[in-house]
């Protein structure tokens, strides 16, 4: 039986399905935080006025002007894409007797990745830092990973980090036991090294 920590249990905001073949179909909305919409806003808004002021105090815009309106577009670009995201972001997880599909959908952007449970190793989540506090010890992002023949792979999520731990539990029973998470186990994003806390891996 997988063994896992015991998180604070709240509702989680993702829909699991059992499906008639067995598998499982999962649905996971992205979590908008408002007050860190509002303040990537006020930072793409300060952007945009940047580049208009830069291109009316001079028409003639030099390599130094050229460059900062490239990158107070490119800083808006960024936002825009997080806000669209965190606002309409959704994903879906198809289990099935042999595989898991990951499905993403961004307004009109998708994208979707399948992998054979033939060739996966026990799922887990990894971490690229350690934020500690009061209520988590997780950081703020935790992607979910798995050995895939000859490669590590970790899929990114519209999860809560305080909804991982739920999420692995609730998968379990739908796949195959060699695939299941053993441990609750993070593991760095980064290559191990014993005197920066921040890439160290942690199991329990």
């Amino acid at each position: 039986m997988p063994s896992f920590e015991s998180p604070s249990r709240a509702e989680p905001r993702y829909q699991l399905t059992p499906l008639s073949d067995g598998g499982a179909m999962v649905i996971v909305r992205s979590h908008a935080r408002p007050m860190p919409l509002i303040l990537l806003s006020f930072v793409a808004i300060a952007a945009i006025v940047i580049a208009i002021a830069v291109c009316v105090s001079d028409t003639s815009l030099g390599v130094v002007q050229a460059s900062v309106v490239v990158l107070a577009l490119l800083v808006v670009l960024y936002v825009v894409s997080i806000i669209a995201t965190s606002a309409f972001g959704i994903e879906r997880y198809m289990i099935t007797a042999t595989s898991l599909t990951r499905h993403w959908k961004v307004l009109c952007l998708r994208g979707a990745a399948q992998y054979d449970f033939a060739h996966m190793g026990p799922i887990h989540y990894v971490a690229s830092s350690w934020v500690a506090n009061k209520t988590s010890d997780r950081t703020a992002h935790v992607r979910i990973g798995f050995r895939y023949g000859a490669q590590d792979v970790q899929l990114d999520n519209f999860l809560n980090e305080n909804e991982v731990d739920i999420f692995l539990q609730d998968i379990s029973p739908y796949l195959p036991e060699h695939v299941m998470p053993r441990i609750s186990m993070v593991t760095s994003t980064a290559a191990p090294n014993s005197h920066d806390p921040t890439t160290a891996s942690h199991v329990v």
